[in-house]
């Protein structure tokens, strides 16, 4: 008996120990465990969805021709540069900077520069599809009007006046689209009224190109009197008239201008009134003697 109590009372401090250890192993384990869970970064809180916005209207369709409005007034009422006889073009915006289109945009106005409008088939070298004479038909006037040192391109399917999109300009030489330079020394059609005369240098080429004379406008190929509109003609352009008289009938009326005839003065005033109108293309001079 007091052997036992001699071990119960040896043992008691030893176990104590153990206890007193493993609490402190314990405690710095869960010490451990609190500083490795305040390491990792906490998780962002997810952001708040955007409000959906309230459908508006849609947005209105742009259309191809919109890049014209600033700087076209009317779509029509003005003379075509291309073709002074013409009236259904349009007229400019003043203080934009604006140049009328060639035709297919006749109907518009853009930015004043060398080249033609956008949405002219090869607008960087046509300002025109039609109104210029032909450099093989100078007589033709469906051919394109060049920007400054282009080439006119020459007939067929592709290129001429025939084909789908008529006729256009290049950048050259000759042997793209079969073309001459587009100016009045290769192509030499200036009207009467007309002269043909340097007007820039590019590429190191020098251009030239139609100017109506002092006391006419127009575009160099159509030249108008200041006063009056009319179109001058070549002087020495052949007119045929025929006439059919019967010396029976001036006999029966005594020599006297016989009455019938009212209706073919009548016609010839008709003819002279057109001819004498702005932007015609003939030209005449009646003359009336009244006598009695």
């Amino acid at each position: 008996k007091q052997w036992y109590q001699r071990r119960v009372h040896g043992g008691l401090p030893t176990l104590l120990k153990s206890m007193k250890l493993y609490t402190l192993l314990l405690c710095l384990l869960i010490l451990l465990l609190v500083v490795e869970a305040a390491r990792k970064p906490k998780k962002p809180k997810g952001k708040p969805k955007p409000k959906s916005k309230p459908k508006g209207k849609p947005k209105p369709k742009t259309k191809p021709t919109d890049i014209f409005k600033k700087y076209t007034k009317e779509r029509k009422g003005g003379i075509c540069w291309w073709d002074i006889t013409r009236t259904d073009c349009a007229i400019c915006k003043q203080f934009v900077n604006a140049m009328p289109c060639g035709y297919p945009l006749h109907n518009y106005c853009y930015k004043k520069s060398q080249q033609g409008c956008p949405q002219v088939p090869n607008y960087k070298y046509t300002l025109s599809t039609t109104g210029y004479p032909c450099y093989w038909d100078h007589e033709d006037l469906r051919c394109a009007w060049c920007a400054p040192g282009a080439y006119q391109c020459g007939p067929g399917s592709k290129t001429g006046p025939d084909s789908s999109l008529g006729s256009r300009c290049d950048r050259g030489p000759s042997s793209v689209c079969n073309g001459v330079v587009g100016d009045c020394r290769h192509i030499p059609m200036c009207h009467v009224d007309a002269t043909c005369a340097f007007k820039d240098k590019v590429a190191g080429r020098s251009v030239f190109q139609c100017k109506c004379n002092k006391g006419f406008f127009g575009n160099g190929i159509q030249c108008a009197n200041e006063d009056t509109g009319a179109v001058g003609v070549d002087p020495n352009t052949i007119v045929t008239v025929k006439a059919t008289f019967s010396r029976d009938y001036y006999d029966k009326n005594l020599g006297s201008f016989p009455e019938p005839s009212d209706a073919l003065v009548k016609e010839m005033e008709e003819i002279n009134a057109e001819c004498t109108a702005k932007f015609s293309k003939c030209q005449t001079n009646l003359n009336v003697t009244m006598k009695g």
